[in-house]
């Protein structure tokens, strides 16, 4: 794990981009450790060995996208199945992926550790500078971060599915996950890996629209459906996705191999 020192930051961003990440408002977090990175399959397996973690479903679950078929839709599920990453030895490096946020929560819980807010997420992608990206002000490449290239599009076109939008046209040698660490370039102030690309990572917070407001520690929706997930995937295609205030959300009960965890600590 990496130290953060605790600080104000602007989290969010005014840019009008994008609507979920407005407003930019003033918050200050106590000091807190992360991992430096994604957990792994291996990590993952070794705790489901011992007892202290259940196994993630072997086939992703996630809704429905509009305009999608019920078969169109199950195709993309049968497809993706091959990305999961437990149990599969050559992937042990690689982020766990395909668990839903029930089993990410318990098993930083099983570390004495716990899934990070939203804020803490972003302050450790970013710090109190301002910064546009993980890394610094200037856009990154296929040597940056794990996202779809053009090994994303061949490997969706050789199954039958409809290619994403590519963040690059160029390939960054991972069609699916990448074990991690793989980008040094993409690393954070403080000497995070992986914070965007890769997979999206499952927050502690419930998803709720930001307040003009400033905040101390603040925490989230206290109830809800969707939780915040934070980072973008190794088949994002949003150029929008590499700026640590881009946030999303996802159905609670979903699991998909695009979104995976990481811990923080407290000290």
């Amino acid at each position: 794990m990496v130290m953060i020192t605790g600080g104000k930051f602007f989290m969010g961003s005014d840019e009008p981009a994008f609507k979920l990440w407005q407003p930019a408002h003033k918050v200050t977090l106590d000091t807190f450790c992360i991992d430096i990175h994604e957990v792994t399959a291996g990590d993952y397996k070794a705790c489901s060995d011992k007892g202290e973690c259940k196994r993630p479903p072997s086939t992703p679950d996630f809704p429905r996208a509009d305009g999608v078929s019920a078969a169109e839709h199950e195709t993309t599920l049968t497809a993706l199945a091959e990305l999961c990453t437990f149990g599969k030895p050559e992937l042990e490096k690689h982020p766990i992926n395909c668990v839903p946020w029930s089993l990410a929560d318990a098993y930083c819980d099983v570390h004495g550790k716990r899934l990070p807010t939203e804020a803490e997420w972003e302050y450790a992608a970013r710090g109190s500078d301002g910064r546009k990206f993980p890394w610094g002000d200037a856009p990154g490449d296929r040597t940056f971060m794990n996202a779809c290239g053009t090994e994303c599009t061949a490997w969706e076109k050789a199954r039958g599915l409809t290619p994403s939008t590519r963040m690059y046209d160029a390939d960054d040698g991972f069609f699916g996950t990448a074990p991690v660490g793989s980008f040094p370039k993409g690393k954070t102030r403080f000497g995070a890996d992986d914070v965007v690309g890769n997979v999206w990572e499952w927050t502690a917070d419930w998803f709720e629209t930001y307040k003009d407001e400033e905040q101390v520690n603040p925490k989230g929706a206290p109830a809800g459906d969707r939780k915040a997930i934070r980072g973008g995937g190794y088949n994002g295609g949003v150029s929008l996705w590499l700026n640590p205030a881009f946030r999303y959300h996802q159905l609670a009960t979903a699991s998909a191999p695009g979104i995976g965890l990481r811990c923080v600590t407290n000290l």
